[in-house]
């Protein structure tokens, strides 16, 4: 999904490639999460897209983490964040960890409010 997204023949950093790794009993490869830099419509953006294939594409805690940290790029270098989202949410058996409090999954919203009012599309 990424790839049809970006410019043709343009690159990919992809972020945090390893998250997770060795956690989950190996259940989340990448944190079930891809997130990287790419250019899209000639302009650079961060992209965050869930791996359906993770579980459904739920958010495990290193998900969330992962995310927050493409958002923290995006914010930093005032890129746009591009979201492909086919996800059942939060992984059930973890959710005390994915919703404790302001720092976990509520904040993905508050910094997409954040980068809204700073004018970044």
């Amino acid at each position: 999904r990424v790839d049809t997204l970006l410019d043709p023949g343009s690159p990919f950093l992809e972020l945090a490639p390893l998250a997770a790794n060795g956690m989950y009993g190996d259940q989340a490869p990448a944190a079930g999460v891809i997130a990287g830099i790419g250019r899209v419509s000639g302009r650079e953006c961060v992209i965050v897209a869930n791996d359906a294939t993770v579980k459904g594409g739920t958010y495990y805690p290193m998900t969330v983490k992962k995310h927050l940290r493409a958002q923290e790029v995006a914010l930093e270098n005032r890129l746009p964040c591009l979201y492909l989202v086919d996800s059942g949410g939060a992984f059930l058996p973890m959710q005390d960890e994915v919703f404790p409090d302001r720092d976990h999954f509520g904040r993905i919203f508050y910094n997409q409010a954040r980068m809204s009012g700073a004018g970044i599309p």
